[in-house]
């Protein structure tokens, strides 16, 4: 019997990672033009940001249908395993649902659907998390509190290039009234209730991004552990920053920072010269 891990592809956890835990990936679908691609499965981040700059389509994402998520599910069941299964914002896409309609073709299996409310590592982090504890021998009843706890935790902050990319897929949340602003404003942006939402604006990119690492660096506590994922679209000198200026001020008992491109599925949506960054508290296990 084992405790085994399922995400979709907006989790953006580096591939090297999701091999050395075993965890499973469940592709959405992107599409430019007539041609689909499936999310890190035959469209690397690399390879999606290159198209994305260069392409005269703009893409669009698909969400992964049931049958998708039964082919994983059983591939990667084994009799008396407990499979894990965290997604994607619902409020986001329709990717929770088709893994809750699958979860419930296989009734007699322990399968836990989880919707973070939350995009990207903060999706990838419970699924790490869970896998290393997992490792330790932790139950699947504390894997399931665990997680729970370093969820509800977990906090996003990112900078877009532009708000073009969220209002034109319908992901903008409360940011809306900040599209076609003309004076220079600068949102810094977060996932709040499974929504994009504004944590503050300033003026100009800089005081912006002085912010995001101001809020970001506001979290830690000095008795506490953390894992922070630094994410970004184009903006690698800025992920290097972020990750020096984290290691040189946070105060906390430890910190585990992962870097990572966004892959196609979240880059869709917020275009290149994103940057953001991913943090939640690990709860003593």
């Amino acid at each position: 019997m084992a405790i085994r891990f399922v995400v979709d592809s907006a989790a953006d956890i580096p591939d090297h990672i999701a091999r050395t835990h075993d965890i499973a990936m469940v592709p959405l679908s992107i599409h430019f033009g007539d041609r689909i691609y499936k999310d890190r499965v035959d469209l690397s981040p690399e390879d999606f940001l290159f198209k994305l700059k260069n392409s005269s389509d703009l893409p669009n994402t698909s969400q992964p249908s049931p049958g998708e998520f039964l082919e994983v599910y059983e591939a990667h069941w084994k009799p008396g395993d407990t499979l894990f299964s965290f997604h994607l914002s619902s409020k986001f896409s329709g990717t929770y649902q088709s893994a809750v309609l699958a979860s419930r073709q296989l009734s007699d299996r322990q399968i836990h659907v989880i919707d973070t409310g939350l995009a990207s590592m903060g999706i990838g982090m419970p699924a790490i998390a869970g896998a290393r504890w997992a490792s330790q021998g932790a139950s699947a009843d504390e894997i399931k509190h665990l997680t729970a706890e370093l969820i509800a935790s977990t906090r996003s902050y990112f900078l877009v290039d532009t708000l073009d990319y969220l209002a034109r897929h319908g992901r903008i949340g409360r940011a809306k009234a900040l599209v076609g602003s003309v004076l220079n404003i600068k949102p810094v942006l977060c996932v709040q209730d499974g929504l994009v939402d504004v944590a503050d604006r300033l003026r100009g990119f800089n005081k912006a991004f002085a912010r995001l690492l101001e809020l970001a660096l506001g979290h830690l506590k000095e008795d506490a552990s953390y894992m922070c994922a630094i994410m970004e679209a184009d903006q690698s000198e800025l992920a290097e920053e972020i990750e020096a200026t984290i290691r040189q001020q946070a105060s906390c008992e430890s910190i585990e920072i992962i870097k990572a491109p966004l892959g196609a599925t979240i880059g869709t949506h917020t275009g290149p010269g994103t940057v953001g960054i991913v943090i939640g508290r690990l709860p003593k296990s």
